[in-house]
């Protein structure tokens, strides 16, 4: 059986401070789901909508949108941060850091101004 994946991902809070966990598919969502205390109205929505999806009855695209709802009501929705995949050009890497050694090489009472 295939995951049905919908994008872009929801960032929910998870129970240990500090992390989220990114959702992408109908199945993570109802694990995630299914481990909320508060179970709210759009809680249940967000239930049956992926055992809809899982029966063919809905698209993931809707699971998604009463993921998102019920996460609000429950207060689990993490700040969704735009991510950027920057690769550096590998003609100029090297002399980036060279560079940038020789900086810190250079740079008077560098390792005492970081010991202090």
């Amino acid at each position: 059986m295939s995951l049905h994946w919908f994008n872009p991902p929801v960032s929910v809070r998870t129970g240990k401070p500090g992390f989220t966990y990114s959702c992408n598919n109908v199945e993570g969502a109802a694990r995630e789901l299914m481990g909320w205390n508060n179970r709210g109205p759009k809680w249940d929505l967000a239930v049956r909508a992926c055992m809809s999806c899982l029966a063919g009855d809905m698209t993931p695209e809707d699971v998604r949108k009463a993921f998102i709802a019920a996460a609000e009501e429950e207060g689990q929705a993490a700040r969704q941060r735009l991510s950027l995949w920057l690769t550096p050009c590998p003609a100029r890497r090297p002399r980036q850091r060279a560079s940038l050694a020789r900086r810190i090489r250079q740079a008077p009472g560098w390792l005492h101004a970081t010991t202090r």
